[in-house]
């Protein structure tokens, strides 16, 4: 007689509740302590100062001053960096108008965010594994992780922060509308999902981390999982035409399709490889050289593919290595060098979100070893307490010295070379110690970088740029014709052509080559014709010869595209002045000190004088 065979059920999603029962009371006692780590880790951010990206962001945007409607429709309007992050810009307002350019203001907002996001990590992974030791750790190893540094430490990445802020709510919302089926958790999903956006274009990665949610609490994935995916899906479609509209400018028309391939799978065994061991990182990670990155990327594709395949077989006895692995990849595929617009072949910051899949297999892996039945569970435990111990505080001690790394400019790329010496992070350290007036040590950083790297013209530039500040204009003159010939040579960067011919331009002024100026000052307006500091420059330089009529052309256009340019009217007016027209200099002297410019007394009492006389 056979025997009946019984079906194993499949098991059924887990439903939490996170009302104050007992495991809700140490969910929240353990959120406190990631919270108070967390701080105590980061505190030194709190004395670093602007870096890098910053003052296109913050300390010279002028947009982020204003708060008013028209200020705002400003910031929700305009593209930064060539990225739409609107609600990253107004965050940034509001710290302007709470804290002035302090930087510790900016700093605490960061730390602020990234405290907060642990706490939803944790809530998060307790609501996928209703098990309050692993949403500890998993937490934990999230918020103190050098790799966090760079997101927290760097005032522009509060691009980081903030998305993965409202990410991670729209996470929690969505899989508590799973539980409950109430309509309000699934719109408020849908709004997090926009903020985060908003926040960030790496955001259209959403509706992927949702089918991972889906997958590990071992729901179907078929037609109905997709309808209800449509909003999500049609909110990261418009997220990725604005971020193409957008980049369209720094995006290369065409790349190897090798460097397509092993670009991707390079990023991603770096990022696994500092995830689990972070020494010697960097704030820039430049992409070598082809026979380097061929031979890299094969080894990466060998790597990334043994890691998928290791984690695939263990999917039959948990599905938490599967998520984990999953979602790292899912919101890490944004950020991908899939093409490649920067020198940069990885970022710390890019690991900001992603990380917390895999801190949860992690978590998970290290709750098997608490919960050992087997011999020796008591040697087992201890060493498995000790080794969470170790790898806590070796994440907290590292993560705290990097803080300091990012304390100015200089600092910051020091540890860059140290880490990564490349013809970038020497020209970049150059800068640095250029604007702090450190120009021995700059001309020997661009020196050794050119050394590195001759067809870089950008390099040249920021050599010539400190021998202008050291009053050397010939040696400034000879790099940016050296810059000039690159561009027109060996490859052709609009921008770099327009720093070149500008910056030649104002050096000639220096050395009294004034025709030779002016041809510059032509050449760079044809490359942007309505650049304030080039008009302004040529009608400074027409003013000094004499050609009144020519410096009045350029000073209209630059008032006529900027009307608020308050000194453009004073160096109007003294070309009116110069002429005898002295109903328009008035004119223009009083708009100017409208507008806050100081115009000088001796210059007004002339006006007063030969109006009188007149």
């Amino acid at each position: 007689m056979k025997s009946k065979r019984t079906k194993t059920p499949h098991p059924a999603p887990i439903a939490v509740s996170l009302r104050l029962g007992k495991g809700a009371r140490t969910v929240v006692f353990s959120a406190a302590l990631v919270v108070l780590l967390t701080a105590c880790v980061f505190a030194p951010c709190l004395f670093n100062g602007f870096v890098y990206d910053d003052t296109v962001y913050v300390t010279e945007n002028p947009a982020i001053r204003d708060l008013s409607w028209s200020g705002l429709r400003t910031l929700w309007t305009s593209f930064f960096c060539s990225s739409y992050v609107p609600l990253t810009m107004t965050s940034f307002a509001v710290d302007y108008r709470l804290f002035g350019l302090d930087p510790s203001g900016f700093h605490a907002t960061n730390i602020a965010f990234h405290c907060l996001n642990a706490v939803l990590a944790l809530v998060f992974v307790y609501l996928l594994s209703n098990d309050a030791v692993v949403s500890f750790i998993a937490a934990l190893f999230f918020a103190v992780h050098p790799l966090r540094v760079e997101s927290v430490a760097w005032v522009s990445e509060r691009k980081d922060v903030l998305y993965a802020f409202f990410f991670l709510i729209g996470l929690i919302s969505y899989e508590r509308w799973r539980m409950s089926r109430r309509s309000g958790w699934y719109f408020a999903a849908l709004t997090s999902s926009i903020l985060s956006l908003l926040a960030k274009p790496a955001a259209v990665s959403f509706p992927l981390a949702l089918l991972c949610v889906d997958y590990v609490q071992g729901r179907k994935i078929g037609r109905e999982p997709f309808i209800r995916l449509l909003p999500f899906l049609a909110v990261a479609g418009m997220g990725v035409v604005i971020t193409i509209v957008s980049q369209k400018d720094v995006i290369p028309a065409v790349i190897p399709l090798w460097m397509a391939v092993f670009l991707p799978f390079r990023g991603i065994a770096l990022y696994l490889e500092k995830t689990v061991l972070p020494v010697h990182l960097s704030c820039l990670y430049p992409i070598p050289g082809y026979d380097t990155l061929a031979r890299e990327g094969f080894l990466s594709i060998l790597a990334v593919g043994a890691c998928g395949w290791l984690v695939f077989l263990s999917r039959r006895k948990t599905k938490v290595a599967v998520f984990g692995f999953l979602f790292f990849l899912a919101t890490l595929l944004p950020s991908l060098k899939i093409v490649p617009f920067s020198v940069n072949l990885a970022g710390d910051r890019y690991t900001y979100l992603p990380s917390i899949g895999l801190f949860f297999a992690a978590a998970a892996g290290f709750r098997r070893l608490l919960a050992w039945k087997g011999k020796c569970r008591t040697a087992v435990r201890s060493i498995t307490i000790g080794a969470l111990a170790g790898i806590t505080l070796f994440f907290a001690a590292v993560s705290t010295q990097r803080c300091s790394v990012w304390k100015d400019e200089v600092t910051l790329w020091d540890d860059a070379v140290k880490s990564a010496p490349h013809a970038v992070t020497y020209n970049c350290r150059g800068i640095a110690y250029s604007w702090a007036g450190r120009f021995d040590e700059a001309i020997r950083d661009f020196t050794t970088s050119i050394s590195l790297d001759r067809t870089c013209s950008k390099t040249f530039i920021d050599r010539a740029d400190t021998y202008v500040r050291m009053g050397r204009f010939a040696e400034a003159i000879v790099d940016y014709t050296t810059a000039l010939t690159i561009e027109t040579t060996v490859k052709s960067d609009p921008t770099s052509l327009f720093r070149a011919y500008q910056n030649r331009a104002s050096a000639y002024v220096r050395t009294g080559r004034t025709q030779e100026a002016l041809a510059d000052y032509e050449k760079a307006l044809t490359l942007k014709p309505d650049d304030p500091v080039t008009l302004s420059d040529r009608g400074v330089l027409f003013l000094s010869v004499k050609e009144y009529e020519k410096a009045i052309a350029d000073f209209n256009r630059l008032i006529l595209r900027y009307p608020d340019t308050a000194d453009a009217y004073y160096k109007r007016a003294l070309c009116h002045y110069a002429m005898g027209r002295i109903a328009p200099a008035q004119e223009d002297a009083r708009r100017a000190r409208t507008l806050g410019y100081e115009v000088p007394a001796r210059f007004l009492e002339k006006l007063n004088m030969r109006q009188s006389i007149e």
